[in-house]
């Protein structure tokens, strides 16, 4: 994980032992390709929660910070967890919250894992104000790349045939 510039992607390389490339993420999610639209609600599941918990990692309000939401197909940056300042130059918030990334990962799995809800709901993955309307977020998803960010877990057949059964494509 390189210091980004303070406006650059904060999220772009699994957190392990040793920080990898950024080309590491996005050519390992390639993998996880027979659940594409799951990885694609689960990173944008796990980018509202970053943005709703960076508060308790750095001096800063959720309205500061903006996520990829809308991912594409040929978007070359699909299968990334995108979050930057929305203030032009940045403040450092980004800086800040890649200091803290292990904190706020860990804030993010406490919130996915104590949250009662099934299939999202305010209190973990929608976010008001959210581009897309909150439409294909998958919590089941956002779980299993959280387990696979944090410990290296890869995702198995089992987990994309439970997210493919879970699947919370939202409607509002």
């Amino acid at each position: 994980l390189s210091a980004p510039l303070r406006s650059s992607p904060l999220l772009s390389a699994p957190l392990r032992s040793a920080p990898l490339p950024s080309s590491s993420l996005h050519s390992s999610l390639a993998d996880f390709a027979p659940a594409r639209d799951q990885c694609r609600g689960g990173l944008h599941a796990l980018e509202h929660l970053a943005i709703g918990l960076a508060p308790l990692c750095a001096t800063c309000e959720p309205t500061e910070l903006g996520c990829q939401c809308t991912r594409r197909p040929g978007d070359e940056h699909a299968e990334r967890m995108l979050l930057f300042e929305r203030r032009r130059g940045g403040v450092g918030v980004a800086d800040a919250l890649l200091v803290e990334l292990p904190r706020l990962l860990e804030a993010v799995q406490a919130r996915l894992e104590s949250c009662p809800c099934i299939g999202g709901c305010l209190g973990c993955i929608f976010m008001t104000g959210c581009g897309e309307y909150n439409e294909g977020l998958d919590k089941g998803a956002a779980c299993t790349l959280l387990r696979w960010l944090c410990q290296g877990e890869m995702p198995s057949d089992d987990d994309v045939v439970a997210n493919e059964k879970d699947d919370i494509t939202t409607k509002a």
